[in-house]
């Protein structure tokens, strides 16, 4: 099978790059004739003038490297967003003559916009996205259910994401010692990765640290970046949090590894649009135990109990008692921990890119016998 995988830049932040590049390695190694094509942000930030011109050059390229591979399938990664639904629509009408069969890859996604009384131009754009598209792959079943009551005429699967190890070697850096130090002195170390947005959960994590300080020693770690960045660091100042919060920015390679390594505990209390969260994934990696929400793909693979604590969305309270149990209950935190290392081998690259492969096969099928 020639596939024609479109992924962001590598430069570009977040996890569909090097989700994108380790899918790829593993399509190739179990016999998928793979091409890539690049599109989206081509710097960290990028200017609206520069998107502006860099766009259709990138259309334009990918639909001549289509022109020219002739691929049986060709799959677009991108976020079901309003602004990417802008982006990826003339995107997907152009690519519809030069390839057999054509599939979204939604990167975390919006069903709940698209239940009736939701925004109607959201609604309109995203059915042109599914009209152009022969099938669409997600990332849960609660994402499934709410795509198949909004469109009964395309095909979906559900897939997974590929864990992807990060660096094993690398230097500390003056934050990572930071960290190491407070986590040797006793105190209770407990990370958050991930966008700076409200809907993450953020917000809600630093007031559950906030509710803990007279009565726990617990030091929380923050790496990522996001629109509220300065919004989290004046709420730090105003919850006099400053010695108790470590604010590391976009952390990538060796320094996340490292994070994840000194950290007791694993924290995203998110009520955002996920599918299944590759910082999810790579704490099960390091062997952490969780506290997350109870939805989307940590609903599917994650059990209570044995791999998180699950805690309502938008509960700083629960979130704290969570935090709470995990401090006093230092076996409980170890199974978990061991659970989660055993459990992400279900998310290795060949097994994934099999599931993968599996996936479009059947997409490609369906659209033949249509």
């Amino acid at each position: 099978m020639r596939i024609l995988v479109i992924t962001p830049y590598p430069v570009a932040h977040g996890p569909i790059p090097k989700i994108g590049l380790c899918l790829i390695r593993g399509l190739r190694d179990v016999g998928a004739d793979v091409s890539v094509s690049y599109y989206g942000r081509h710097r960290e930030p990028e200017r609206l003038a520069t998107k502006l011109a860099e766009r259709p050059r990138d259309l334009v390229r990918i639909v001549r490297q289509a022109s020219r591979v002739r691929p049986d399938v060709t799959v677009l990664m991108t976020p079901h967003r309003w602004r990417t639904l802008i982006r990826d629509v003339p995107l997907l009408a152009c690519l519809k003559r030069h390839t057999k069969t054509l599939v979204v890859h939604y990167h975390g996604s919006s069903p709940e916009l698209l239940a009736p009384g939701g925004p109607a131009a959201f609604q309109m754009a995203t059915r042109a996205a599914l009209r152009l598209a022969d099938g669409v792959l997600l990332l849960s079943s609660e994402e499934l259910a709410g795509f198949s009551r909004f469109s009964t005429n395309t095909s979906y699967r559900i897939v997974a994401n590929p864990f992807v190890p990060g660096p094993s070697s690398g230097d500390d850096d003056d934050v990572l010692r930071r960290v190491k130090a407070k986590r040797a002195s006793g105190q209770f170390v407990v990370l958050f990765v991930g966008r700076i947005i409200r809907s993450k959960g953020i917000f809600d994590l630093l007031v559950a640290c906030a509710a803990l300080q007279d009565t726990l020693s617990v030091h929380l770690v923050v790496a990522g970046e996001g629109k509220c960045a300065g919004d989290l660091a004046a709420a730090v100042r105003e919850l006099k949090l400053t010695e108790a919060v470590t604010i590391c920015g976009y952390r990538t390679g060796f320094e996340l590894t490292e994070l994840y390594r000194a950290a007791d505990v694993f924290c995203l209390p998110t009520y955002w649009g996920e599918g299944f969260p590759t910082v999810i994934a790579e704490a099960m990696g390091a062997g952490l135990p969780i506290i997350t929400t109870q939805i989307r793909g940590a609903a599917d693979y994650l059990v209570a109990e044995q791999n998180a604590l699950f805690v309502a969305p938008k509960d700083p309270m629960a979130t704290a008692a969570a935090i709470r149990r995990l401090h006093a209950d230092s076996a409980l935190c170890r199974r978990m921990g061991e659970a989660n290392a055993r459990e992400v081998a279900r998310f290795a690259p060949e097994a994934v890119a099999r599931q993968y492969l599996d996936a479009l096969a059947s997409i490609a099928a369906q659209r033949e016998a249509n």
